[in-house]
Formats: C-alpha cells, structure tokens, sequence
C-alpha cells in the first residue's frame, strides 16, 4: 500500500482543506476494509467447499451448492461477512452424527 503524506500550511483555510482530505481518506479506509471483509469471506467459501470435498460429505451437492457468503452488518470502520449454509444437514458434516455402525 502506497503512503499517503498529508500537507497544510498555518491559515485557517488550509487547515479546513487538511479535515476535509483527511475525513475522505478515513471513508475511503472503511469502504476499503469492508471489500476486503468480502473478499476474504469469499476465499472462506471456497475453503469450505474444499473441505466439503475432503470430507467425503458430498453426496447430493444440496450443502456444497449452499454454502454462501453473506453480509450479517455494518460497522463504524468495515462490516461484518458470515459463511453460511441453508443445509439441514450441515452440523453432520462438520461435527459427526454421533453414532457410529458396527463392523460386521
């Protein structure tokens, strides 16, 4: 990321300059944080499906083709991305069903 210098002189009219630049780079810096929340829920994603995979938990597609991104809410510096699925059995996937068969 480049550095950013910010200059002004004693008068009063550069010092409302100095607010004013420095009011949009702070918005900028948010508008920047929340893409990069977004992106990296995105690459989250992706993990799960890869994980999905090495489960061996892929016999419908129905919680590979679920799994999403989603945006939970915005906050004073970014926001708040979840990686979420609409699969009923998802919690089977990830943490087992609690029973397991007999070898016969």
């Amino acid at each position: 990321m480049a550095k950013r210098a910010f200059k002004a002189s004693l008068s009063v009219s550069s010092i409302r300059k100095l607010q004013k630049d420095l009011t949009a780079y702070r918005d900028s810096l948010t508008d920047k944080c929340r893409l990069r929340a977004e992106r990296l829920a995105e690459k989250g994603v992706e993990i799960a499906k890869i994980m999905i995979v090495d489960l061996d938990a892929v016999f419908t597609k129905e919680l590979y083709n679920s799994l999403h991104s989603e945006h939970k809410k915005d906050t004073p510096y970014g926001a708040v991305f979840a990686i979420v699925t609409d699969s009923e059995h998802a919690a089977f996937a990830e943490f087992g069903t609690g029973q397991f068969g007999q070898d016969m």
